[in-house]
C-alpha cells in the first residue's frame, strides 16, 4: 500500500497545532523544573574557596618534611664555610712553614677527619632535630617540645603573645618553607621561633594568635 508524504504530514500534530500544545507545555515545565533544582546544587556545589582554618586543639603537629632538607642545605654550607678556609690555611701553613716531617701529614690527616664528621653531621643531624621537634595550640597555650640529647619543653601562654613575625630566607623559599617567630611578654625568652612551616600554616597560626589579642584587648 502507497502513502502520500503529504498525507502523513497532515496527520501529525505540528508544533502549532492544539494537539502539539500539552506535550510541549510539559517539556517545556520538565525543562524548568530540572534547570531550577539543578541550580541550587550548582550553587551549594561551587562556593567560593575559603583558606583552611587551623584549629586550636591538643593535636600535637610536627614539621614539614621539607623542613629536613633545607636545614641540610644550611649545614653543608655552614661546614663548607669551615671546611674551605681551613684547607687554605692549612696548605699555605705547610708551603711557607719549615715543618718536621710528620707534622704536615697530621695536620692534613686531621683536617680530613674534622672535615668528614662536620659533613655526616650536616646530613644525618637535621633528620634527628626534625624527629624530635613537635608543637601544639589550644584555646590556652601554644607549646614546643624540641631537643635531642636534652629535652626542652617551652610553654607560652596565648594571652602573653604580643605580635608575631613570618620569615622567609632565601632557602626556606626555594622549598616554600617559613618561620613563625613569636614575641612574648613576661616570659624567660623574649621570643620563640618554630621553622620548618608552610606559608599557609604560618599565616594560620599568626591570624589565630592575632584574633586572641584583639579578643583580650576587647
Amino acid at each position: 500500500m502507497r502513502y502520500d508524504s503529504e498525507t502523513m504530514n497532515t496527520n501529525l500534530p505540528s508544533e502549532n497545532s492544539p494537539d502539539a500544545t500539552p506535550l510541549d507545555e510539559s517539556r517545556g515545565e520538565s525543562e524548568r523544573d530540572l534547570e531550577s533544582s539543578e541550580s541550587p546544587a550548582d550553587a551549594t556545589a561551587s562556593p567560593d574557596p575559603a583558606e583552611p582554618t587551623f584549629v586550636p586543639d591538643d593535636t600535637v603537629h610536627s614539621l614539614d618534611p621539607r623542613h629536613v632538607l633545607v636545614t641540610r642545605v644550611k649545614e653543608f654550607l655552614g661546614a663548607g664555610l669551615v671546611i674551605g678556609p681551613a684547607g687554605i690555611g692549612l696548605l699555605v701553613l705547610i708551603a711557607f712553614l719549615d715543618l718536621p716531617a710528620p707534622r704536615p701529614a697530621l695536620l692534613l690527616l686531621a683536617w680530613v677527619v674534622v672535615s668528614v664528621i662536620l659533613l655526616v653531621r650536616a646530613y644525618f643531624w637535621p633528620a634527628k632535630v626534625h624527629d624530635r621537634y613537635r608543637y601544639l595550640v589550644n584555646e590556652t597555650r601554644i607549646q614546643i617540645r624540641r631537643g635531642v640529647f636534652w629535652r626542652e619543653v617551652v610553654d607560652i601562654p596565648r594571652s602573653r603573645v604580643q605580635h608575631t613575625d613570618i620569615k622567609e630566607g632565601p632557602i626556606e623559599r626555594q622549598f616554600e618553607l617559613s618561620s613563625l617567630v613569636i614575641h612574648t611578654a613576661g616570659t624567660t625568652s623574649a621570643s620563640v621561633t618554630i621553622e620548618g612551616l608552610t606559608l599557609e600554616r604560618s599565616t594560620e597560626l599568626r591570624n589565630l594568635l592575632v584574633e586572641t589579642r584583639v579578643d583580650d584587648a576587647v
